[in-house]
This record gives C-alpha cells, sequence and structure tokens, in this order.
C-alpha cells in the first residue's frame, strides 16, 4: 500500500500542482517513514509552509474582522518541527490575524486512548487543559 501511495504522489507531481499535507502526522509520515523505508516521494508541503510561500509571493485576502485565537498544533507536527508555530503565526499575521499557539502535551504521551490507560490520559488532559477550556 505505501509503494502504491508513493508512486500516486509521483504522478501527481508531474501535474506540477503543489502537493500540500492538510494533515500533519500524515504528512511527516510522508517524510520520515516513508523516507526510512526507502520509499521515494516527491515533495509534499504542510499547509503553513505552502500558505508562508503563496504570502510572499503574493498579496492575501485579509480578515475583514480580525479577532484573536488560538492554534492548538498536532503533537507530531510541534515536536517534529519546531518552527511550525512560528509559521502559522506568521501565516496569520499576513492576513491580520493574532493568534496564539500554546504548548501543550499530548494524549498518547500517558498510553494513547486505550481503555487501560483511560484514567492517566484523562489526569494528563486535565493538566493540559483548564476546566474553563474543556
Amino acid at each position: 500500500m505505501a509503494g502504491r501511495l508513493a508512486a500516486l504522489l509521483r504522478k501527481a507531481a508531474t501535474t506540477g500542482a503543489p502537493l500540500i499535507a492538510f494533515e500533519p502526522a500524515f504528512g511527516m509520515m510522508l517524510r520520515q517513514e516513508y523516507a526510512a523505508a526507502g520509499l521515494t516521494v516527491p515533495p509534499v508541503r504542510m499547509a503553513q509552509e505552502f500558505l508562508s510561500a503563496e504570502a510572499m509571493a503574493r498579496t492575501l485576502p485579509q480578515a475583514r474582522r480580525a479577532m484573536p485565537a488560538t492554534l492548538l498544533s498536532h503533537c507530531t507536527e510541534a515536536t517534529a518541527q519546531p518552527d511550525s508555530p512560528a509559521q502559522w503565526t506568521d501565516v496569520f499575521a499576513t492576513i491580520g490575524v493574532t493568534i496564539k499557539t500554546p504548548t501543550r502535551g499530548c494524549s498518547t504521551i500517558s498510553g494513547g486512548t486505550s481503555r487501560c490507560h483511560a484514567s492517566c490520559s484523562i489526569c494528563h488532559g486535565r493538566r493540559i487543559w483548564p476546566a474553563g477550556a474543556r
């Protein structure tokens, strides 16, 4: 299956269209695990990488009513690509929106979402998200 996906990505790259991973863990898998398995895939940019390059190349539309926002990065993205929160901050600033990118933990640190680790995951979640934010 991985070989077929790599072949499809190579075929898609021949169109000249940008290849963009909208799900961070999927993009990281292509970059890290496929390479480790010896599979060659064309460059697939993360969404914020693509948008950052677009913002440098052209003027992006501005937000009509810019309200501050908070962006929670996927734990895989934040650890494997530590500059990701700064990239997202820059992308949003380009359209006139201020965002916060707080550091947060990961549910899988506590053993994932399996039933046998539920109490640990719940405890970990309570440390990450204050009661009012749940």
